[in-house]
């Protein structure tokens, strides 16, 4: 039988190196940091809902009751208007984000009030008037539309508005008044940090209609993560905000400013890549009838050997205030124009190539006597 050696030490094992209570230390310092971080990850996991009060600069009284609002809630405010900066200035001292609320047309022809963008305006008018409602909102960090469901489908004039947006590094929302909007896309494609509304919490201003939307507004959050509320300074929106925004923290769900959650979203001018994009030209809508008309306009000239776009609308134009004018044939040769009566020139060079045979009367006589030999 093999027997198995058994090894011993008669060394005494070694001290131990460790300073007293280090481990403890260690241990400690560990904890706290993994508690740390396992609610900072449970912070960036929990859902997330941000509320813009808009329509603010009419009403001081619910003006200010909306300022007061707990929360990181953002505050669109209209230019032009009895409080516009007040209330402005108010949101700022209480460390609320603070918007223009650009009023822009609309396809119900509702007046949106001073200050309206829209589609009749020139490049120069329409920066002009966006210039001066940004310069009448103290504070402003960012834009969103008042009502807009007409211009916000030109693609030409959002163009001229995120150029102005992007110039002074501002974000935007898109309100979102028509589905066929086009004001998120041309944020995105200049680069601009942008959002657009989920819900209108006031859309019916009935106190079971605003807790509907409200609830509809967490549940968005809870299933995509984040949510975004669009509200008014309304008596009944109000009441339903200072009872509902304190249950928010309770469901797990935290109150964030536009701007934090633009940077949640990783949307920074610092991470942005803008991109030059050539505008979609907006066809405005016509009847069958003016298409036909045009088409026959057209067609008139079809004989004709003007090809260029500007030249056929340029006659086209004449044709339109001219209508028994009859159309240019430019196929027709045209008659060479004649050189009798032509006045001298005064280059000696270039006149005796065109003058005729006889001798000009400018001439010297020792110019004349040279004359067949300067024509040879």
């Amino acid at each position: 039988m093999t027997t198995i050696p058994q090894y011993h030490s008669d060394s005494q094992p070694p001290a131990s190196t460790d300073i007293p209570g280090l481990n403890t230390l260690f241990i400690l310092i560990l904890a706290l940091f993994l508690l740390g971080f396992g609610r900072s990850a449970q912070a960036s996991s929990s859902p997330t809902i941000t509320l813009v009060i808009d329509d603010i600069g009419y009403n001081l009284r619910n003006g200010l009751r909306a300022v007061n609002l707990p929360g990181a809630i953002s505050y669109a405010v209209l230019p032009h208007t009895p409080y516009s900066q007040r209330l402005a200035k108010a949101a700022h001292k209480k460390g609320k984000t603070v918007m223009l609320h650009a009023p822009m047309t609309n396809v119900h022809q509702w007046e949106p009030g001073p200050g309206t963008l829209s589609p009749s305006m020139d490049r120069k008018t329409f920066d002009q008037a966006l210039k001066k409602a940004l310069a009448d909102i103290p504070f402003a960090q960012g834009v969103n539309n008042h009502m807009g469901s007409e211009l916000t489908q030109d693609s030409v004039r959002m163009q001229w508005l995120m150029e102005e947006i992007s110039k002074r590094r501002l974000f935007f929302i898109d309100s979102r008044t028509t589905a066929k909007s086009v004001a998120a896309k041309t944020a995105k494609a200049n680069g601009i940090p942008n959002m657009s509304r989920d819900v209108f919490l006031d859309h019916i201003r009935t106190p079971s209609a605003v807790n509907e939307a409200f609830d509809t507004l967490v549940r968005q959050a809870q299933r995509n993560g984040h949510a975004t509320g669009i509200g008014h300074p309304h008596k009944v929106t109000l009441d339903m905000l200072e009872s509902r925004i304190p249950e928010l923290q309770a469901q797990g769900i935290r109150l964030v400013s536009v701007p934090d959650q633009l940077l949640a979203m990783g949307q920074t001018y610092e991470r942005a890549q803008p991109a030059f994009i050539t505008p979609e030209v907006t066809t405005p809508n016509r009847s069958p009838a003016f298409w036909r008309s045009e088409i026959q306009q057209l067609t008139r000239f079809k004989e004709t050997d003007v090809t260029h776009p500007k030249i056929i609308r340029k006659e086209v134009v004449v044709r339109k205030k001219s209508p028994n004018l009859q159309p240019i044939n430019r196929t027709e040769k045209r008659a060479e124009p004649s050189r009798e009566n032509t006045p001298p020139l005064r280059d000696a060079g270039r006149d005796m190539l065109q003058q005729p045979v006889h001798h000009p009367d400018w001439l010297t006589p020792k110019d004349k006597q040279n004359w067949a030999t300067t024509r040879d």
